[in-house]
């Protein structure tokens, strides 16, 4: 947008008794560590509404955010000391604003919940990420999963994995018994989803990969340390 005339400029200035002023652009800056706690969509730029209140507002005086979301607005304006007001329907941002906001002087809490994460890792990954082959134990890296339908013909799940692909969209069936394992295919656009399997256990260690077809004693262990 252009900037008006000067000479149009200092009539309107003139008429409306309008105050002399200069304005600075303000850059946006990156989000600060307060802000970093949890995601939210559409956060604004911090420094640019902490200007906005500063400009716009004294201390001790309210600021009202009635969509407040991700609590910019919210979190500029209690470190500017002003009583702030903020809504939104979403839960999520008023979870993550009133923790943002949150005062603690006893952070036993906090310490106590950080040694029960600690425990909880610890005991997952001692007897857990790691598998079996040929009389050798290997630590695992990750898991490889695959998606699954209902195959139409034997009514069983499959695996839509690269061996049994034939082309994009159709697939062989798993079970060696169903005809559509040998002849024929599946249409998978046409199929029921089912939940996806683990199919392989990977370790990756000095760059060497080690494969392990993932077996009913290995989801045996995983469930064994699941907690909710």
């Amino acid at each position: 947008m252009n900037p008006l005339p000067k000479r149009l400029l200092m009539k309107l200035k003139k008429y409306y008794n309008m105050p002399s002023f200069t304005y600075t652009p303000i850059v946006a800056e990156p989000h600060t560590p307060p802000y970093k706690i949890h995601k939210y969509f559409a956060r604004r730029p911090h420094n640019v509404f902490n200007q906005l209140i500063e400009d716009s507002s004294s201390p001790g005086e309210i600021v009202l955010d009635p969509f407040c979301g991700g609590g910019v607005t919210i979190y500029e304006g209690v470190i500017q000391n002003r009583r702030v007001i903020g809504c939104d329907l979403n839960p999520l941002s008023i979870f993550i604003v009133r923790n943002m906001i949150m005062k603690v002087d006893d952070i036993s809490d906090i310490e106590e919940c950080f040694t029960s994460l600690r425990n909880y890792i610890e005991s997952l990954t001692k007897d857990y990420m790691f598998f079996e082959l040929e009389d050798q134990r290997y630590d695992s890296s990750w898991a490889e999963m695959s998606l699954t339908v209902r195959c139409p013909n034997c009514g069983r799940p499959t695996t839509l994995t690269n061996d049994l692909k034939i082309k994009n969209g159709k697939y062989r069936c798993l079970n060696k018994y169903c005809e559509l394992s040998k002849e024929g295919e599946i249409d998978i656009a046409s199929c029921e989803r089912t939940d996806p399997q683990c199919i392989f256990l990977v370790s990756s260690i000095n760059k060497n990969r080690i494969i392990k077809p993932f077996e009913e004693d290995d989801m045996i262990r995983f469930k064994s340390h699941m907690r909710f």
